[in-house]
């Protein structure tokens, strides 16, 4: 509002002013009143496009179509899988093999969608919060299972997950983690991953105040997690609180570029995209188990 406001100003100054120059001006220094105008207006005009540049704001109103898209495959997915079990067409080993494609369908547009408004390659996967509080990479979109789904398979303490046990035990409430320089952060003894204790932990080379990777096992540097969950209050039940909290798990976006993530809007994206995916799981189960409960 701020910005909109200051640019509207300096837009009718700015026209009035080259009008009535001529009236207070003497003759003589026209010619580089204006010359001085002109560059300032260039001036800020490249100022301005630098500005849109690096907050990448315009971007977000590309991405209604992953919107859409998501939608639209939980919307038709839903309606598909209650009439064919209805109709007593969909068999258990269809039902799986259908699901993971539907879900990483869903995935590949998220991917896409944090990819254009961030103007990097970012990876997304789900982390499923199983029982006795561990956690499982449940799906990965198309393009990261290829470069590192095979190194993810196994459930682990949720303890050793840093941007998921932060939200699923917060010291404070939150809604999201979102860390830009994620080896800062481990070699701050902030950051754990247990992809650390599976391969060795990372080497740095250090000079004066910065660190360079020597050998870092992540193929991120930045990530996002909010949680797919249900929550009627703002802290967890271990805390105290008596609202309810219902988990199915995490929705992790990566980038393996530092400072990637904005702050202010990229979370309330993955926000959006982790509420649809919460409906869209807990509908697709309410109806297998009304449809396959015994008699």
């Amino acid at each position: 509002m701020f910005w909109d406001i200051i640019g509207k100003v300096s837009g009718v100054l700015g026209i009035v002013s080259f009008f009535v120059s001529p009236f207070f001006i003497p003759q003589g220094y026209l010619p580089l009143v204006y010359a001085i105008y002109l560059c300032l207006t260039n001036a800020a005009l490249v100022f301005y496009l630098f500005y849109v540049h690096r907050t990448k704001r315009h971007r977000y109103a590309d991405i209604v179509e992953q919107f859409h898209f998501v939608n639209h495959t939980i919307r038709d997915w839903l309606h598909t899988l209650q009439h064919r079990l209805e109709h007593k067409q969909l068999r258990g080993e269809d039902f799986e093999a259908e699901f993971v494609k539907s879900v990483v369908s869903q995935l590949d547009q998220i991917a896409n969608a944090f990819s254009h408004i961030c103007g990097k390659r970012c990876a997304v996967c789900i982390k499923e919060l199983l029982p006795g509080r561990q956690l499982k990479v449940a799906y990965r979109d198309s393009a990261s299972k290829l470069r590192r789904g095979k190194y993810n398979n196994k459930p682990h303490p949720i303890e050793e997950d840093t941007p998921c046990h932060s939200l699923y035990e917060p010291k404070e409430p939150t809604n999201h983690y979102l860390c830009n320089d994620v080896i800062t952060e481990w070699d701050e003894n902030r950051y754990n991953s247990p992809t650390f204790k599976n391969f060795a932990n990372p080497k740095l080379i250090r000079i004066g105040n910065f660190r360079f990777p020597r050998y870092w096992p992540l193929h991120y540097r930045s990530c996002l997690v909010v949680p797919i969950r249900f929550a009627t209050c703002d802290l967890p039940p271990a805390s105290g609180s008596t609202g309810q909290w219902n988990y199915w798990g995490f929705l992790c976006i990566d980038c393996g570029s530092r400072n990637v993530f904005d702050r202010s809007l990229n979370w309330l994206v993955a926000g959006t995209f982790a509420d649809i995916m919460y409906v869209y799981f807990s509908a697709t189960f309410a109806i297998l188990d009304k449809f396959t409960q015994p008699e």
